[in-house]
């Protein structure tokens, strides 16, 4: 029970500061910093299927929200990105292909709103999202140890 609350309390607290840290962080080479696709990746890697399926619900409705995109544009990319990860059991270094492909993705919603300009997107978005997974990755799992998420 302790644990759930824990877990519960630590998983608002990363979508709080992952929707900070996408607003407030400037976009690089034009693209913006994949910080809530990274945690919902971490999330849906490293807990239990439903505690994940449910952050990268979060994440992603929160994207959608902050992005101004239409409605489970974000939304079904991130559940789908998280289901295909944990389901093929696929490993982090696969996992930075996912903010490329979540461009495209996003050009598929969008498509001539984007302005053609999707080829330089995901190409930007790939060293991007490589650094931001990185760097998001080895924080939580360094906060995961501060605060006691794993112990019972």
């Amino acid at each position: 029970m302790k644990k759930d609350l824990v877990q519960l309390v630590y998983s608002i607290f990363v979508l709080v500061v992952s929707c900070a840290a996408e607003e407030l962080l400037p976009p690089v080479f034009g693209v913006g910093v994949p910080v809530l696709l990274s945690a919902s990746v971490y999330f849906a890697l490293n807990r239990t299927p439903v505690v994940g399926l449910l952050f990268a619900l979060a994440a992603g409705a929160a994207e959608d929200s902050l992005s101004s995109l239409p409605l489970a544009a974000s939304l079904s990319c991130f559940v789908v990105a998280c289901a295909l990860l944990r389901g093929l059991k696929l490993h982090f270094a696969l996992a930075v292909f996912a903010y490329p492909l979540y461009q495209l993705w996003i050009w598929a919603w969008l498509g001539s709103a984007m302005q053609g300009r999707i080829l330089v997107r995901i190409l930007a978005a790939f060293p991007v999202g490589v650094v931001t997974s990185v760097a998001v990755w080895a924080l939580l799992r360094w906060l995961d140890g501060k605060a006691a998420v794993d112990e019972k």
